[in-house]
């Protein structure tokens, strides 16, 4: 399946990982594979049900719980989103990429405060990452704090002098 995968030939790959999972469903790694290629493929539906399978065969694998957050996200399920993240932030704390997701899941959800939590520990990891410093400063926004969006986006103008233009047009 990987090398079919890696050769952009996707149908073929997903049916090499359906027919090593026949042969093997506890084998979490394809399960996971088979999810990310149903992922890109806009199949969320189907994504969700094998990285699920996953996350079942292998509770520990971080890649599968990400992935899992996406797909909720995708699909608009935000408590199911923020629980994956949650889970998957009890086995890897200082991953920067889904503390930035959680955030923007409580963001969509309308619990800005949550999200300015999460977005402050994205960048508190993850400094120089533009896109966690455009949303914390569009959260701080969106709670009155001018000051301290005003200060994020001093910060992003080195780095993203087009985001922080965006940033400065919802101040």
């Amino acid at each position: 399946g990987l090398a079919q995968e890696q050769r952009g030939l996707t149908e073929k790959a997903m049916g090499s990982y359906r027919q090593a999972l026949r042969l093997d469903p506890d084998f979490a790694l394809g399960w996971y594979n088979l999810g990310v290629l149903l992922r890109q493929a806009g199949r969320s539906e189907e994504a969700i049900r094998a990285t699920r399978k996953a996350t079942e065969a292998a509770p520990a694998m971080k890649e599968a719980w990400y992935n899992l957050g996406v797909l909720y996200g995708q699909i608009g399920e935000s408590e199911r989103e923020v629980e994956a993240y949650r889970h998957l932030l009890t086995m890897a704390p200082d991953f920067a990429p889904a503390w930035l997701n959680l955030g923007a899941a409580h963001g969509n959800a309308g619990r800005i405060e949550q999200a300015i939590t999460a977005l402050e520990q994205a960048v508190a990891l993850n400094p120089r990452e533009p896109a966690a410093l455009l949303a914390l400063g569009t959260a701080y926004i969106a709670v009155g704090q001018t000051v301290k969006a005003g200060e994020i986006k001093q910060r992003l103008q080195t780095l993203s002098p087009e985001l922080a233009a965006k940033l400065a047009e919802r101040l």
